[in-house]
């Protein structure tokens, strides 16, 4: 693939990006901008890099980066500084922020919306699938892929006879972004469960003690073709 004529072609328009001039962009714009950025930086930094093993993967997230007009954004910079609203990555090697208060880059911070947690692709199996994402498409793109991932049974499975959920780890990694309990967690995804999950869940809800757990992630590249959005 990397000496394909379209990986060229892909070269030259990711050289382009040291001429986008953020701060004319909307947020609704810059989110859908640097979500489709990040998810082309993973597939550019998989074919320019390799793909990295689990040991090197916090190496790789901090060094695969663009130049995007005049600063340097690395996969991290641009999913816990921009799209998170500059938060700390879960890596317990992190700083409390991803961007100090002197970093020109805050200008461009988005506020933090769960949802682009189902946009960002890693490549993994148990990473959501690719898609496009536009201003004028975000917010039905990002209930669409919201939902679509809280109702694969990968992501989201229901015990009531155990009062027991369990949860992608997507949810571990990343659960103050969904509210400060497992209970705040479980509400928001049931916002865009299907109605014969959401009335199990209703159930469970009800109950004051609910255990939850996490499937085991799988970091092993996922094959299969980008699925379409249809918006």
């Amino acid at each position: 693939m990397g000496k394909s004529v379209e990986f060229k072609e892909f070269l030259k328009v990711s050289e382009s990006l040291c001429n986008v001039n953020l701060a004319k962009l909307s947020e609704e714009e810059r989110k859908a901008f640097f979500l489709n950025i990040y998810n082309a930086l993973v597939i550019h930094g998989y074919i320019a890099k390799g793909v990295p093993g689990l040991k090197d993967r916090l190496f790789f997230y901090q060094t695969t980066c663009y130049r995007i007009g005049p600063f340097v954004y690395s996969l991290d910079d641009i999913e816990h500084g921009i799209l998170r609203g500059n938060k700390s990555s879960p890596s317990f090697l992190s700083p409390s922020v991803t961007f100090s208060s002197s970093d020109p880059r805050l200008a461009y911070c988005c506020k933090l919306d769960p949802r682009i947690h189902f946009a960002l692709v890693c490549g993994a199996k148990s990473c959501p699938p690719i898609r496009l994402y536009s201003a004028s498409n975000l917010e039905r793109g990002l209930n669409l892929a919201t939902q679509a991932f809280c109702n694969s049974p990968d992501n989201f499975r229901i015990s009531l006879a155990e009062s027991k959920v369990e949860l992608s780890q997507i949810f571990n990694w990343y659960a103050k972004d969904f509210g400060s309990t497992n209970r705040d967690l479980l509400q928001f995804i049931a916002g865009y469960l299907n109605e014969d999950v959401l009335s199990q869940l209703k159930i469970l809800l009800s109950n004051e003690d609910i255990r939850v757990s996490y499937f085991k992630y799988d970091w092993e590249l996922n094959g299969k073709k980008p699925k379409q959005l249809n918006l």
